[in-house]
């Protein structure tokens, strides 16, 4: 991955994008996390989507039309956004303003799509864990590796355990407590009479 980013631009999402001098162009969301990655150097012919030198890079928040100069081809390069790019940005909206059900959909319907992708299957997980769906969210977060989520909803999947089996728990105690008394004291009882 790399770090020697030659310009910035804001999304409409509170997204960021960014390019690299060698045409890397990542695109993060608003917690920082990259969502997307595409561009690159062209070694040795002009190639679409590559470049020699990028050097600056600016969006048209209404098209989602995103420009990168090309500074030693002298040329700019157009990118729109894919139906997979929307989609994405449609279910991470959904998410972040509480509508997980419908966030569900699209995130389910990315995965069909595509089932290798990472940033799916985490927004597909948060989706679920926020429905209190924890044992699918586990499952996706395991995929994406996401270990913090996957531990927060390990958590959750405890306390539902230990929520549910807590009477069962107490009561167990109880006659196990009170079996060892009464056994106890028939032992002593026993022993008084021989």
């Amino acid at each position: 991955e790399e770090w020697n980013f030659t310009d910035v631009a804001a999304g409409p999402f509170g997204n960021v994008f960014a390019v690299t001098q060698t045409g890397i162009i990542n695109e993060y969301d608003e917690q920082g996390n990259l969502m997307f990655t595409f561009g690159g150097r062209a070694y040795d012919n002009d190639r679409n989507g590559l470049f020699t030198n990028a050097s600056a890079i600016d969006i048209d928040p209404e098209s989602g039309m995103l420009y990168v100069l090309d500074q030693e081809r002298a040329l700019v390069q157009v990118f729109y956004p894919t139906d997979f790019a929307n989609l994405t940005h449609e279910a991470v909206a959904a998410l972040k303003r509480g509508d997980y059900e419908s966030s569900e959909d699209i995130w389910s319907g990315l995965l069909r799509l595509n089932g290798m992708s990472q940033i799916a299957h985490i927004g597909y997980g948060k989706a679920l864990f926020y429905q209190q769906k924890y044992d699918e969210a586990l499952y996706h977060f395991e995929i994406a590796n996401d270990k913090a989520y996957y531990s927060d909803t390990m958590w959750e999947l405890r306390n539902d355990f230990l929520g549910r089996s807590m009477t069962f728990i107490l009561v167990g105690f109880v006659v196990l407590v009170v079996a060892l008394c009464v056994l106890s004291a028939f032992r002593k009882k026993k022993k008084k009479l021989a």
